[in-house]
């Protein structure tokens, strides 16, 4: 018997912080391992999610 799918309404989540956007911003102004290893954090990225700017 098919069934009908119904969606769940809920908001959407937003993963990119305000801090992840400065963070990302001051990647061109630092050294980009330091700063790239913050917004990796940040962004709650997996390990093999590396490097977090692509």
């Amino acid at each position: 018997m098919p069934t009908t799918r119904h969606p769940i309404n809920r908001p959407p989540r937003s993963r990119v912080t305000e801090l992840a956007i400065e963070l990302f911003k001051q990647m061109q102004d630092r050294v980009a391992a330091d700063v790239h290893f913050e917004l990796h954090i940040e962004l709650q990225l997996k390990p093999w999610q590396w490097p977090a700017n692509r």
